[in-house]
């Protein structure tokens, strides 16, 4: 599958490579692997625990049950880090590449016939939209200054948050 079609198919769906909102730490373990950098903050009985795998952040509470709140796709970081590519199409089949344009995945979901996508903001040089009033959110760079370098240009996914 192609980044674009995997990104659209997760602002449809509402999953990041299986993993939704409300999966536990072993299913999310399961899907992204035991490499991640991990962080708790907030107060006892209200603390998050936030795990960073790289290309996917994960976003817990519930403590000591741990519940996935929200999760984020890091298109962005694909643009310096070309180990991620890589691993994202051992580990889930994906083939992305460093950049990936809001264009390139609007045709995606285009082909998918799944409904429309709306845009719901548009602030500090990013745009903002959603497929059918879903949970899944995708920014893309809105900064006519900003070219392709270490990170996506004008026009380019900068990442999904789901929630």
């Amino acid at each position: 599958m192609k980044g674009a079609e995997c990104l659209a198919d997760m602002l449809v769906s509402g999953r990041a490579f299986g993993i939704a909102p409300g999966a536990g730490i072993p299913e999310v373990t399961a899907v992204l692997g035991g490499d991640y950098v991990e962080e708790r903050y907030g107060r006892a009985g209200q603390r998050l625990l936030r795990r960073d795998y790289g290309l996917v952040e994960v976003t817990f509470n519930n403590e000591p049950d741990w519940a996935c709140v929200w999760l984020s796709v890091e298109v962005h970081r694909l643009a310096s880090h070309e180990e991620m590519i890589v691993e994202a199409l051992e580990r889930y089949g994906v083939s992305f590449s460093k950049y990936t344009s809001w264009n390139e995945v609007k045709s995606a979901i285009d082909a998918l016939t799944v409904g429309r996508y709306e845009e719901i903001e548009q602030q500090n040089g990013f745009r903002s939209f959603r497929v059918n009033e879903g949970r899944a959110v995708i920014r893309i760079v809105d900064n006519g200054q900003l070219d392709r370098e270490d990170l996506p240009g004008h026009g380019d996914v900068w990442g999904i948050e789901i929630r």
